[in-house]
Formats: C-alpha cells, structure tokens, sequence
C-alpha cells in the first residue's frame, strides 16, 4: 500500500507546488526563495524520500544525521491529505525508512508546536517527550 523511493527531481517539483493554509503556511517552499533553491537542490537529497500510496505522492521523509547512530526526521504530508489520519502511516513508514537504511539507535522529531496535530501523532508513536532550552521535541529508541 505504501512505498519509498528516494528523492527525484519530479517528486521535489512537486512538492514545492504544495500549499498549506495557517498555521503551516511556513511550509510552503515556493513562498521563500532560498528554501526554495534548497529544497530542489539535488545534492541536499541525500537522506530525503518521497512516499507513496500506492501511485501518489503522499510526502516525503528527510533524515537530517547527527552520526551514524543517530538522525533528526522531518516529515511532511501532502496538504490536501491533513486530518485523514494519513499522518500517522506516514511516520510509520519514517520509522521503517530509518531502520532500514540506516540502523539508528535514536531517532528524534521535533513537531512544530503551533500544529497540535503533529504533537498528538509523535504521542500516538509513544514517543518519548523532552524538551531542550523549552523546545518540544520527541525521541525513539531502536536496538541493533
């Protein structure tokens, strides 16, 4: 039902053409031309995927590393796919990608604390909750 492949030019376009209504319009890329030239700079795909549902672009995954144990996940869903429970399928697939191709031991995610949502589904992963210099953030501990 759901695949990865890694990032590719058609899928970054793509996802730079999504829009997202307040409190998320921080999200859209197009808006800022920097993150912009970021994001469709092949060389900074390294550890970003697109995923699927079946044929269609859900979102994609970038795994910021920190070591070889160890990577920050961001994630980001298709705007017109928020609040259909696809959000939590979407960070399962995160957790196996991580798994998969890198073996961590720890996996955080920082949710944007304005998008209660995201708190909630890091929660529903059973994350564990923590805060740095009053920032939210969640981690996942794996074993090899």
């Amino acid at each position: 039902m759901y695949h990865w492949d890694w990032m590719k030019n058609e899928h970054a376009l793509a996802v730079a053409e999504w829009t997202y209504d307040a409190p998320l319009t921080h999200l859209n890329i197009q808006e800022d031309e920097n993150a912009l030239d970021h994001f469709l700079n092949p060389f900074n795909w390294r550890n970003r995927f697109a995923v699927f549902k079946e044929e269609a672009l859900i979102g994609y995954v970038d795994f910021r590393l920190k070591s070889e144990a160890e990577a920050e996940v961001y994630l980001q869903l298709h705007p017109e796919l928020l609040g259909q429970g696809e959000g939590i399928h979407l960070a399962r697939e995160a957790m196996g990608i991580s798994r998969k191709q890198y073996d961590l031991m720890l996996l955080i995610a920082r949710p944007d604390p304005d998008f209660a949502p995201a708190v909630r589904l890091c929660e529903k992963l059973d994350g564990k909750r923590k805060t740095n210099q009053e920032k939210l953030y969640y981690e996942w501990t794996f074993t090899r």
